[in-house]
């Protein structure tokens, strides 16, 4: 964004223009001062992760209730897409920060309908897994190469197959991963290219506090 506000300039100030070609200049200005905005409020929610001292407000959740608030806030996206947006499962209650665990589904639905295919689906459902309180999302997109996979939570990280399809900090799933982390819970993907993504992540059904952590296998 940086770059984009200072060329923008570069340009507009290089000789008198009309006004509204400045217009013009200014509009790309405030887009890119807004996409720059979303990045550092997106590195300092990390930076909080990282050093806990985002202070989790735990109380009883019903994750498919949750996963229905995240499905109507998603649904005009999803909607322009052509995606729909299938709920199933059980009210699996487990404990959590409401407003957290929001920002992380609704990270994965919107990756979701983000790369899925026109006419496409995405698939929740919510239950129960080794004990654990479960929550998958799996679509009907462009998928991942098993190379791809292994780096989707490393920071600023981006799919050579996504880039040129929607904007992104490459931020977005670093966070969900250490949100989820900081429930004690974990984070599981499925994924081949050209059919699709399954995101599995599970809860303890316990307080974080005395929880173990579900083991990946």
């Amino acid at each position: 964004p940086t770059s984009i506000i200072k060329s923008s300039c570069e340009v507009a100030l290089s000789r008198d223009r009309a006004p509204e070609d400045y217009r013009e200049a200014l509009e790309k200005n405030l887009r890119a001062a807004d996409r720059m905005s979303v990045i550092i409020n997106r590195i300092l929610d990390v930076s909080r992760l990282d050093s806990n001292t985002i202070s989790l407000n735990i109380k009883d959740l019903d994750l498919k209730r949750l996963m229905e608030d995240v499905s109507r806030l998603l649904e005009p996206a999803a909607s322009m897409r052509h995606v729909e947006i299938r709920l199933g499962g059980e009210n699996i209650h487990a404990p959590g920060d409401r407003d957290v665990l929001t920002e992380a589904f609704t990270n994965i639905v919107d990756n979701a309908i983000k790369y899925n295919r026109t006419g496409g689906m995405v698939e929740i459902n919510v239950g129960e897994k080794d004990g654990f309180a479960a929550v998958t999302v799996e679509d009907t997109g462009i998928g991942m190469s098993e190379s791809e996979r292994l780096k989707i939570f490393d920071r600023f990280y981006r799919a050579d197959s996504s880039r040129g399809l929607v904007q992104g900090t490459g931020l977005g799933l670093s966070i969900v991963k250490s949100i989820i982390e900081a429930h004690r819970g974990l984070v599981l993907v499925k994924s081949e290219a050209g059919k699709g993504s399954r995101f599995e992540v599970l809860l303890p059904k316990r307080s974080p506090a005395g929880a173990g952590a579900p083991q990946q296998r």
